[in-house]
């Protein structure tokens, strides 16, 4: 099957425009998400743009995830067959924890872009990178931060009942005053129910909502049942907020919503020229599309500064130049340089930081 990368470029060619010529070598990357979905489409689009722009040859093969530890081991025997150069991808924790260890011995980089759960980067294997600022470790520098922020705030937590967010609530709940928080539980499925619960808690008289989502469905999801509630509070939560992905979902419901984030993210200048050529090629940014060309980018930069051509690419510990800005991982494999240190609010459609006092 043709890529959407691929017809994009013989459209190009068939309108004359100068298609790049792509170098000697060949950069195989496997991306493995669930068959045919948003997931794996989204990747491929930010993959094939990068190789396009940085002019070198790239082979983008797709392997299904199931999500079922044993077939998607078997999957990752698959990709180091293919002899992939590095893999990107999956949605499922357990399997990205066993499969790593199988790239681990193969020396083939995996790059994760959604993924945050600890133990990925816990057992230490030198090739698996996170590409991703919403992980267990920025979760004591938020909550130390609006401790500082808001010492006499009263706050109405929200959870979505997921691993990540109950975890991340529960260091909030650590470093906050006792009797200064209530926590709610909004599942996914229940929409009608979680409203009424929202309703209910006027007695609590917060003053500021701190959503616990990762992701961005969750975050919408969430602040669509607070403003049905009637609820009109200052919101605010990781830097999902401040996504493209999470912009375009929220529509017209950015008023009101803050976020912490580290100085520089992907909604800053470095980002801004990838971000409106993507808009204008595929109609869309996210997150996935946008952590797969950085991908693309740091793979392809450690290639050409390593000096022998034999052994593994080695990407912890080292500092890169990408579309979002100097990227610098720690030896975990994490991103060092990305944790929250600034309070950005939306103001219409465009992210601005601010240090004025949302609890008022």
């Amino acid at each position: 099957m043709i890529k959407s990368g691929t017809l994009f470029f013989i459209f190009l060619a068939f309108l004359g425009v100068p298609v790049h010529t792509s170098s000697a070598q060949t950069i195989t990357v496997a991306v493995v998400a669930p068959d045919d979905s948003k997931m794996e489409k989204d990747i491929i689009a930010g993959l094939e743009k990068a190789f396009f722009d940085m002019d070198i040859r790239g082979d983008v093969v797709a392997f299904h995830e199931t999500c079922e530890v044993g077939s998607d081991l078997k999957t990752a025997g698959r990709v180091i067959r293919r002899k992939a150069s590095f893999v990107i991808g999956y949605s499922c924790e357990d399997s990205a924890f066993e499969a790593q260890k199988t790239y681990d011995k193969a020396g083939i980089p995996l790059f994760l872009l959604s993924l945050s759960t600890p133990k990925l980067t816990s057992s230490k294997h030198d090739n698996t990178i996170r590409l991703t600022s919403r992980t267990d470790k920025h979760y004591d520098t938020f909550a130390e931060l609006v401790s500082r922020d808001f010492p006499n705030s009263r706050f109405l937590i929200l959870n979505d009942t997921s691993k990540q967010a109950s975890s991340f609530i529960n260091v909030l709940k650590k470093e906050l005053p006792e009797r200064s928080y209530k926590v709610l539980e909004l599942p996914e499925k229940q929409i009608n129910q979680n409203t009424k619960k929202i309703q209910q808690v006027d007695d609590f008289k917060a003053n500021i909502v701190i959503l616990g989502a990762i992701n961005e469905d969750s975050a919408v999801r969430m602040i669509s049942r607070v403003r049905e509630a009637g609820v009109k509070l200052p919101i605010l939560g990781l830097d999902v907020l401040g996504s493209p992905q999470f912009g375009k979902m929220i529509g017209d419901m950015k008023e009101g919503i803050y976020f912490y984030a580290a100085e520089k993210k992907n909604y800053s200048l470095d980002a801004a020229t990838l971000i409106t050529e993507m808009r204008l090629e595929s109609g869309e940014v996210n997150d996935l599309m946008i952590g797969s060309y950085v991908a693309a980018q740091i793979f392809h930069e450690e290639l050409l500064r390593k000096k022998d051509t034999e052994g593994p690419v080695i990407l912890r510990g080292k500092n890169f130049k990408t579309a979002l800005g100097p990227i610098d991982f720690d030896i975990d494999g994490d991103i060092k340089n990305n944790f929250p240190r600034q309070l950005y609010k939306w103001q219409g459609n465009e992210i601005i930081s601010t240090s004025e006092p949302i609890d008022k």
